[in-house]
C-alpha cells in the first residue's frame, strides 16, 4: 500500500507542476516556439494544456484522500 501511495502523491505532484509550468509560459509560446499556429490564433491549445493537468491533479488529489481515508465516508441509512 506504501507503494501506491508514493505513487499516487508522485502523480499529483507532476500534474500539478506541469499544469503550472505550462500556465507560466506567455500566451503564444507555441506559435513562437515551433513556428506553426495549431489553434488559428484562439489559445485554446495552450489553455487545453492548462487545464487538463489541472483537472487530473484535482482529481487525483480527491481520489488520494478518499482511498487513502483521509476523507470521511458517508454512512447508509
Amino acid at each position: 500500500m506504501q507503494r501506491l501511495q508514493r505513487l499516487s502523491v508522485l502523480a499529483v505532484v507532476i500534474s500539478g507542476a506541469v499544469g503550472i509550468l505550462f500556465a507560466m509560459l506567455p500566451g503564444r509560446w507555441i506559435e513562437t516556439t515551433f513556428g506553426v499556429d495549431p489553434d488559428g490564433g484562439s489559445g485554446l491549445l495552450e489553455l487545453f494544456l492548462i487545464y487538463v493537468p489541472a483537472v487530473l491533479c484535482v482529481t487525483l488529489v480527491i481520489f488520494c484522500l478518499s482511498a487513502f481515508h483521509v476523507l470521511p465516508r458517508s454512512r447508509p441509512g
